[in-house]
């Protein structure tokens, strides 16, 4: 650092250096930390590690998640005439996956959620450009736009006691 605060550029033939950070205590936080044996570890091999972890952990919650369904299943806690053991599941859809039947629907499927997502973007988005030029829309349709706006999933008794905005059912007169 030079006069001012400010970060001085390398001279000519000096090798770049990395920004270190303080701490509020004064302490410098480096790019390199030591290990277990006291020799500092690069941040990649650091990086590399918790990469491991954040693949990891989801995987094992998914097969944890899988392991009490199928046990659950299986002891018939839950009757599996209308909760059937996971590897019947799996096996019921790999059966099906041969079938070209299956690969059809699954991309109408796709298709359709495909094309309502794309009119439903649309549509909101021209609507929404005439609403926000227009103040005198935007008050007339109001209470439509509130109504139709997608209801909090944890109602206490309307979404604006939380959010602090949005349309407070029990000021609407009924009629």
């Amino acid at each position: 650092m030079g006069d001012g605060g400010r970060l001085d550029a390398p001279k000519k033939g000096e090798p770049m250096s990395t920004p270190q950070t303080t701490s509020l205590s004064g302490r410098v936080l480096g790019s390199a930390r030591r290990g277990e044996d006291g020799k500092s570890r690069p941040a990649e091999k650091r990086a590399h590690k918790s990469s491991n972890r954040t693949v990891l952990r989801p995987l094992v919650g998914v097969a944890l998640v899988l392991l009490i369904c199928e046990l659950v299943s299986r002891f018939e806690i839950l009757s599996s005439k209308y909760f059937p053991p996971v590897t019947a599941i799996v096996t019921a859809l790999l059966a099906e996956a041969g079938a070209t039947v299956f690969w059809k629907g699954l991309w109408y499927t796709l298709e359709g959620w495909g094309t309502g997502l794309l009119c439903g973007t649309a549509l909101a988005t021209v609507f929404g450009l005439i609403f926000g030029a227009s103040p005198f829309l935007l008050r007339s349709f109001r209470l439509i736009i509130e109504a139709l706006r997608p209801a909090s999933n944890v109602n206490s008794r309307s979404g604006a006691d939380r959010t602090g905005g949005g349309l407070n059912w029990s000021d609407v007169p009924t009629p």
